[in-house]
């Protein structure tokens, strides 16, 4: 994958003059700040490892063996209809080659098609009995539910204060440079007429429109930038992926997960049937 390549100086930074590349942004400006990422950084990191070996070891637990007894039952069921549809397809077949008579033979396919129906009857009654004893699972449902947003919230916010560690990583190498470049542009006109106005309380302009004309002339820097991350492909982002890992939810995942009023609901209920 070819790196994302960030903006640099042209060659145009190696003719200007001493003044023009004299820095007045503190190299430390932005450390601060890329301090505090870190940190906010490392306890995201922190709460998505509790919240993941809470999820891995919580109701999900159980809730793994009830639903692959669930999958076992329905594949079971699925092979028996089969099973039964061949025994029903050779039974007449045989009655029919036989004139219609029970003859031994006969008697012996109709036992395997009798076998047939009886297998998927009882798997039928085994999965509707399961179905039924689901209510008594609800509140297992309900703590992985918690558990499993829990998770799911804690990766969410880790990978988005990975992506904002980085960030400020990169501001604080390269962001006195960057604040340099748009103090320039700020204190400069922009050349043009339908976006720059004279500023300053001296001529009367209210802050609204000075501040107005100062976004407008640093827009000139931040429109390329904007631009050219958008250009950054999406591998820019691995290295958080590959520091929180993937989001799991097991038997959890594609299965709406209950919310509070949910669970208010569940709860309601329950009191109901045993008032």
């Amino acid at each position: 994958m070819t790196p994302f390549n960030w903006p640099t100086a042209n060659s145009l930074e190696n003719r200007t003059n001493q003044a023009m590349t004299t820095t007045h942004t503190p190299a430390n400006a932005f450390t601060q700040e890329a301090e505090e990422a870190k940190t906010t950084w490392l306890d995201a990191q922190a709460r998505l490892r509790a919240a993941r070996e809470a999820f891995n070891t919580g109701a999900v637990v159980r809730l793994k063996e009830i639903f692959s007894n669930q999958d076992s039952l329905k594949a079971k069921l699925e092979a028996a209809r089969l099973e039964r549809e061949k025994a029903e397809s050779e039974f007449k077949s045989a009655f029919e080659a036989a004139g219609f008579e029970k003859t031994a033979a006969v008697q012996k396919i109709l036992n395997k098609k009798n076998d047939a129906i009886a297998i998927c009857e009882e798997l039928e009654r085994a999965i509707a009995s399961m179905s039924a004893e689901c209510a008594e699972h609800q509140p297992l449902f309900m703590q992985a539910s918690i558990e499993a947003e829990t998770y799911q919230a804690a990766h969410g916010s880790a990978f988005s204060a990975g992506a904002r560690f980085h960030a400020f990583a990169l501001l604080e190498k390269h962001g006195p440079a960057m604040a340099d470049a748009l103090a320039l542009i700020r204190n400069v006109r922009s050349g043009n007429a339908a976006i720059e106005v004279d500023i300053g309380p001296s001529q009367g302009f209210s802050p609204e429109t000075a501040r107005i004309t100062l976004e407008s002339r640093m827009d000139v820097l931040l429109s390329p930038l904007r631009s050219k991350s958008m250009k950054a492909p999406s591998g820019i982002t691995q290295p958080i992926v590959d520091a929180i890992g993937t989001l799991d939810l097991g038997p959890m995942k594609g299965r709406k997960l209950l919310t509070p009023a949910d669970h208010h609901k569940i709860r309601f209920a329950a009191q109901t049937r045993t008032a």
